[in-house]
């Protein structure tokens, strides 16, 4: 068990210091200026409303701790909107909403544009054949920007592999990475169009592909 020492606040009173399951007491922050700072000071990262909501003139780790948490939070939402896209789409509520498609619904009432909607029932179709991304994807086990990227390089056969890649790195190094494959995909087309399927979505499933390309290497 650990032990964290007593504080004597100003006035007079004991005060528990901050530990693992230790609260301080109303009594002391109501008396102590420093206890007062330091609780205003962590509601203001954790409320997702504050957290939002920009405030000039912060020190420098602070505007970077929030504008990181704001990004995460802008990620998350993207996903959120997607699978509410496809809820619509997939139970075609959208008919119960007045609209005859899912293109008209989203123009109308979404204010999409039409590449944003094909963006979207693009996405849709591809997960519809790689099970696993899908449920990863409305899991939370991975974003949408990762699904996004690597759908253009899975196939039924290697989708556990670029899934397991897209939880272990980076965005920007799983984007590096698929990039790499579709390129290296296209060259083995280009040398042999008699066989323009040698290496679907990406070619991660052929065989031939050396260790330091296949998403499963260790970084």
């Amino acid at each position: 068990m650990s032990f964290y020492p007593l504080a004597i606040n100003p006035a007079g009173r004991v005060a528990e210091t901050a530990g693992p399951g230790i609260r301080v007491p109303a009594t002391a922050a109501a008396v102590d200026p420093m206890v007062r700072v330091s609780a205003k000071a962590a509601a203001a990262t954790t409320d997702p409303a504050k957290l939002l909501r920009f405030q000039g003139r912060l020190p420098a780790k602070e505007v970077h701790a929030r504008l990181r948490r704001c990004l995460e939070a802008m990620h998350q939402a993207e996903r959120s909107v997607f699978l509410w896209f496809s809820e619509i789409h997939e139970r075609r509520l959208y008919r119960e909403l007045g609209y005859s498609s899912m293109q008209s619904y989203a123009s109308e009432e979404l204010d999409f544009t039409v590449n944003r909607v094909n963006r979207y029932l693009h996405l849709i179709n591809d997960l519809e054949r790689l099970p696993l991304i899908r449920a990863a994807l409305h899991s939370g086990d991975i974003g949408w920007t990762k699904a996004r990227a690597i759908v253009k390089v899975s196939s039924p056969a290697s989708e556990e592999r670029w899934l397991e890649a897209a939880m272990r790195l980076s965005r920007r190094d799983l984007e590096s990475k698929v990039t790499r494959a579709g390129t290296e995909a296209a060259a083995r087309r280009r040398g042999n169009p008699a066989q323009p399927d040698l290496a679907p979505r990406g070619g991660l499933a052929s065989e031939k592909m050396s260790s330091e390309k296949v998403p499963s290497e260790k970084t």
